[in-house]
């Protein structure tokens, strides 16, 4: 165990590294957008570690992938050759942090489609974290949509947020929630200490809340405006999320005929993909329309100072809405025999 004196040279020497699970076949096009964006956020390029995820070794996407990655001075992927489950590529990216990650570094985690938005330089945030010995801090994910609503193809040369201007709230607002699926699902773990460890989804941790140290006091999901799209439009830690684009049908279909999706991917991937089955496209006036989206924001500090504070309230209330809800579904289950 490190004494006082080792912990803050781990600090003052830390790195923010970037941890991330790319499958190659169906989300190269936004691979160079994402390394750009990060390397831009501030992450050196020899702290950008990567897994190149193909079912099949002989791909030519795997190289295709390497020489995008050596352009920008990042070291080739991992390979990573099997068909893609979210529980196995978890648990490749908790195996990579933990090659790579040293006392005092912060983790950024970012899926592929996912580019972070902070109100401040990503240094300074990591800062305000370790000044109050916090280790996670959790953003919330804003869709990304075409103007028409349309699933278009990724395309070089155009920034993304030019080919997909429109900021909205798909998740909640048009597929909703279920058994399985809630609010927790449209939230991410944007940065953490490097002993915190994501939870298969990227959106918690692994060893609940007091492991954690969540910025907020608590997970994002305990605090009942994260469900209300012009409270999360206007909240200072954001992901925009290109999912809904010109794979994802290709890429639904894969996944939800995996042996090993998730009860929680089937019921939600499957909502999806009805919905598009239905209208092709993303209608625009199903979605919550969002504002453009925020330029800094020097209040971001006091934010999370008023929501930690507000925290142990939530955490109580949520607390006993869950046992009431417990106890109403075992009353239908018992009325249902």
């Amino acid at each position: 165990m490190m004494d006082n004196a080792d912990q803050a040279e781990a600090e003052a020497t830390g790195r923010i590294r970037l941890v991330s699970c790319i499958g190659v076949d169906l989300e190269l096009a936004l691979l160079p957008f994402f390394l750009d964006h990060y390397i831009e956020l501030g992450i050196q390029p020899e702290d950008v570690h990567l897994i190149f995820n193909a079912s099949d070794a002989a791909s030519a996407n795997l190289d295709r992938a390497d020489a995008l990655a050596r352009e920008r001075r990042v070291a080739v992927g991992e390979r990573w050759i099997a068909p893609y489950t979210s529980e196995a590529m978890w648990a490749e990216r908790r195996a990579l942090q933990a090659r790579v990650a040293r006392p005092g570094d912060w983790i950024v985690n970012a899926d592929v489609d996912e580019f972070h938005r902070y109100p401040a330089p990503l240094a300074k945030v990591i800062e305000y974290l370790r000044e109050r010995r916090l280790g996670a801090l959790q953003g919330v994910m804003i869709d990304r949509l075409a103007v028409d609503g349309a699933l278009h193809t990724v395309r070089n040369g155009r920034p993304l947020e030019e080919q997909f201007p429109v900021r909205a709230d798909v998740s909640l607002s048009v597929i909703g929630t279920g058994e399985t699926h809630g609010v927790a699902g449209t939230i991410k773990l944007m940065v953490h200490r490097h002993d915190v460890e994501p939870r298969r989804g990227g959106h918690t941790v692994l060893g609940g809340e007091k492991a954690a140290g969540y910025a907020a006091g608590a997970r994002l999901s305990v605090f009942p405006h994260a469900r209300r799209p012009d409270w999360r439009g206007a909240y200072p830690f954001q992901v925009d999320h290109y999912k809904w684009t010109g794979t994802l049908r290709t890429s639904l279909a894969a996944r939800l005929a995996a042996s090993g999706v998730s009860v929680a991917g089937r019921e939600y991937g499957g909502k999806i993909d009805c919905y598009l089955a239905r209208h092709g496209a993303i209608r625009l006036e199903d979605a919550a329309v969002l504002p453009p989206a925020h330029g800094s924001m020097p209040d971001w500090r006091s934010t999370l100072d008023a929501m930690r504070r507000a925290a142990p309230f939530w955490k109580a209330r949520n607390a006993v809405r869950h046992h009431v809800d417990g106890a109403r579904r075992r009353v239908r289950e018992l009325v249902a025999r």
